[in-house]
């Protein structure tokens, strides 16, 4: 008989241990949402072949490049400025922004070779570009494959989705955030 009750306790134990072990679980769950980073989705970048190709360089579009990494006019645009951003392990990338006078076009060049080979992207595959919702001048930079559906928020994608990173606030008056630009 005591065995008999011994046996039912351990069941019992079981069934509480397996209960307190679904509860740490939700819980963890929890947990990690609450520490996910917030984030704003900027915009994305649909991979040309000359993106990925020898000419080692990342065509920013126009209208992007100059809402959320605007180089403030003066000599900087050759020259460009260093930005930073996040990927999806919370590894740093950064790359030279500059603006090509001869194509008229915002590029992305040092490091971005580097980050296309890592991330084995090819034409086709879209890039993603965010930011810390309230840490405007933390940058994200993400992908997912051409044939991946685009995920319910931006904020994730297909086999690497990242995350977006930093600018400097450069026009306080509308409390607009952009990137960080660091002299090069």
């Amino acid at each position: 008989m005591n065995t008999a009750l011994g046996f039912n306790l351990n069941e019992e134990e079981e069934e509480l241990d397996e209960q307190l072990a679904d509860e740490r679980e939700n819980h963890s769950k929890e947990e990690l949402q609450e520490h996910e980073i917030p984030k704003e989705a900027l915009f994305e970048k649909p991979l040309t072949p000359s993106d990925v190709g020898k000419l080692n360089r990342l065509v920013i579009p126009k209208q992007h490049a100059e809402k959320y990494f605007p180089l403030n006019g003066g000599d900087s645009g050759e020259k460009g400025f260093l930005l930073g951003f996040e990927d999806e392990v919370g590894k740093s990338w950064r790359f030279r922004y500059s603006y090509w006078n001869s194509s008229q076009s915002y590029v992305l060049t040092k490091g971005w070779s580097r980050f296309v080979k890592e991330k084995r992207l090819d034409a086709g595959d879209i890039v993603l570009f965010q930011r810390h919702r309230l840490d405007c001048t933390r940058l994200f930079i993400g992908w997912r494959r051409k044939n991946a559906a685009p995920p319910a928020s931006v904020a994730g994608g297909g086999g690497g989705w990242s995350h977006f990173y930093s600018g400097h606030p450069s026009d306080l008056g509308t409390g607009a955030c952009h990137a960080i630009l660091e002299i090069a």
